[in-house]
């Protein structure tokens, strides 16, 4: 984490305009000498193994992928694939975004409350999780929940909303669904802890965040939910996007 401290350093000295004319970032590394988070120059010379990859990112939050075997500069992977024309990241969310790659990237021991536990299936993103604490949503936005093992039954979803008097909401999950989108005869969705259960499962609880800002750039929409805690969406969004990345 100490390279991700220095990097927040710079960000808040140097216009961004200034840092980043002709740098781009580590965000995934396999098989490189290079680590996740590391700022490297256009002459930054990078070797990659034969079985290896690395992904650069520019602080548009535009992305390339060089697979190995590889020995040349940072300026050979993206040249050709990236345009000028993007706007630069907002500094808070470069930096959030960074430290979300190196988070993502590894397998972490979780003590006590946390923000998420396990990361969900990339195209879950946009699901309320058995395993999440905490669920950004959009505004107008119908939650959507999400169970890894779909019931072989029909099985009764109970959500409550603790508020005074506590709000009861009751449906029925069809067998074989892993999702089930919030019905749309319930109240709306509003920011606040509500708890959920299937069937006789354990009960969980959720905290839904409205998020105010709605950045049309996938990465540095994960960026957002990650500062705002939505640790599983954050990783699920960005998990998504890596998978997307154009090979050079």
């Amino acid at each position: 984490m100490k390279h991700l401290l220095m990097i927040s350093t710079v960000l808040l000295l140097l216009s961004p305009t200034a840092v980043f004319a002709s740098s781009s970032f580590v965000i995934e590394s396999n098989e490189a000498q290079l680590d996740v988070g590391i700022q490297v120059r256009g002459d930054t010379q990078i070797t990659i193994n034969e079985d290896g990859h690395i992904v650069l990112m520019t602080d548009a939050g535009q992305m390339v992928r060089q697979d190995g075997p590889f020995h040349g500069s940072a300026d050979d992977i993206l040249a050709g694939q990236i345009s000028s024309a993007d706007t630069t990241m907002e500094n808070g969310l470069l930096g959030s975004l960074l430290e979300l790659a190196e988070v993502s990237g590894k397998s972490e021991e979780y003590i006590g409350s946390v923000r998420g536990a396990v990361q969900e299936e990339a195209d879950r993103s946009e699901s309320i999780s058995s395993t999440v604490s905490n669920y950004c949503m959009t505004e107008g936005e119908l939650p959507v929940f999400y169970t890894s093992s779909a019931p072989a039954v029909d099985q009764p979803l109970i959500v409550r909303r603790r508020n005074r008097p506590i709000q009861l909401l009751r449906t029925t999950w069809s067998a074989g669904e892993n999702t089930l989108t919030w019905p749309a005869d319930w109240p709306p969705a509003e920011e606040g802890h509500y708890i959920w259960s299937l069937g006789s499962s354990n009960t969980v609880a959720v905290y839904l965040i409205s998020m105010v800002e709605h950045p049309d750039n996938a990465l540095a929409k994960a960026a957002l939910q990650y500062d705002l805690g939505c640790e599983v969406q954050a990783r699920s969004l960005f998990q998504s996007a890596l998978n997307k990345v154009q090979t050079n």
